[in-house]
């Protein structure tokens, strides 16, 4: 009898374990559904509207396909994502019911009319400006410039520059708010909230104007701060050292731009993005033999007067380090001969692998100062000149020019 009852008592334990076990996993299952669009936004579940838009403006600049075709796919998730949670409804049902309550709860409203998810690229041209209806769209803050000037040598063989710089990032502690919390902040009781007020002016006896200002006690944000927060001061605004790499590809041409979107200062108005930091790079020509004209190069080179004479073999280094080789052991060389050498000039950017400019290279020859002894009378001879030293008068003259 005691067996009997024993395994009557069984039957429903099980039954009770199996459906705590179903009811664990359809929460776990549930709970991946409610957090998977916070992470692909990286933020977290408890984040405000602020901050989900300052991470999706972070993130749309990263895997627009435009620049990154082969981000498409995450371009596109991540854009659902902030549709979803931009939206109180639609982050409401998605926070109730997961994904799958975001679909059905679309599928609901277009079979009354409404629509369903909108094209990610149309979520980026009305967040960001020029889309329609999307109104005037974000703006661009204010951009920051820095010419860097390299050596000729880092434009031939290429370089990356760490650029250190100041900007202002909106302040992490208290996001932006400027207060030591939530509750430190208050809607402004001389405008009541709306950061304008209406000025009245007398402009005549008996006659008044109205005009609406900026509040002059909340400065038109229309809240004020009871504690401020300790890291800002109140300020909303904190200072950052940031850092950017440059990265000069070999070829990189005289007064190139370089453009870092996103990358300036920060602000707390979020219809005002970062702005970017544009780089210029120039060359200083004090330190290399060589100059440059678009993708050729040009040197000077000096060869005594038996080398002009007799032929030469001229070997230098160029500016990566290999030998220049000019073999002319043949012939004269005239003052102000050019040699070409083609494919010794600069990297040609978006050109074939490999392609290069042509290297220009000018011969001074240089002439002795005297020419007397046994040199003298070879010459004389070999030229058929009388040697007369008439010109030995003019030794210790000057040359006037």
């Amino acid at each position: 009898m005691r067996l009997h009852t024993r395994s009557r008592a069984r039957g429903p334990s099980i039954l009770l374990s199996l459906s705590l076990a179903l009811a664990l996993l359809l929460l776990a299952t549930l709970t991946i559904a409610q957090t998977s669009y916070y992470k692909l936004l990286d933020i977290d579940p408890s984040s405000d509207a602020r901050t989900i838009k300052k991470a999706y403006r972070r993130l749309a600049h990263k895997l627009h396909p435009d620049k990154f075709p082969e981000k498409e796919a995450e371009f596109v998730k991540m854009s659902e994502a902030y549709q979803v949670l931009s939206d109180d409804e639609l982050r409401k049902v998605y926070d109730r019911y997961g994904e799958e309550g975001v679909k059905r709860h679309r599928a609901g409203q277009a079979g009354g009319g409404g629509g369903g998810g909108h094209d990610p690229f149309d979520i980026f041209r009305n967040f960001f400006g020029g889309g329609a209806g999307g109104g005037g769209g974000v703006r661009k803050g204010q951009s920051k410039q820095f010419n860097i000037m390299v050596s000729l040598k880092d434009l031939y063989v290429g370089k990356t520059i760490h650029l250190e710089y100041d900007r202002s990032v909106v302040c992490h502690k208290c996001d932006g708010s400027g207060a030591r919390s939530k509750g430190d902040v208050h809607s402004c009781e001389a405008c009541q909230g709306r950061g304008v007020r209406i000025v009245r002016q007398e402009i005549m006896p008996g006659f008044h104007t109205q005009m609406q200002a900026v509040c002059s006690v909340c400065g038109g944000t229309g809240s004020r701060i009871a504690h401020a927060c300790s890291l800002c001061g109140g300020a909303k605004l904190i200072n950052e050292k940031a850092e950017i790499e440059v990265d000069l590809p070999a070829g990189t041409e005289e007064g190139e731009v370089f453009t870092y979107e996103g990358e300036s200062d920060e602000s707390v108005d979020l219809d005002i993005e970062a702005g970017d930091v544009i780089v210029k790079v120039t060359s200083d020509p004090s330190t290399s033999l060589f100059r440059r004209r678009g993708t050729n190069l040009y040197v000077s080179r000096t060869l005594s007067l038996p080398d002009a004479l007799l032929g030469f073999k001229d070997i230098f280094p160029h500016m990566d380090g290999h030998n220049v080789t000019v073999d002319r052991r043949k012939g004269v060389t005239q003052p102000g001969m050019v040699v070409v050498l083609k494919g010794e000039g600069m990297p040609v950017r978006g050109g074939v692998e490999g392609q290069r400019g042509s290297l220009y290279i000018e011969y001074e020859v240089v002439l002795p100062d005297k020419v007397e002894g046994d040199l003298r009378k070879v010459l004389n001879r070999v030229w058929g000149r009388k040697d007369d030293h008439q010109g030995d008068k003019a030794e210790g003259g000057h040359d006037e020019l």
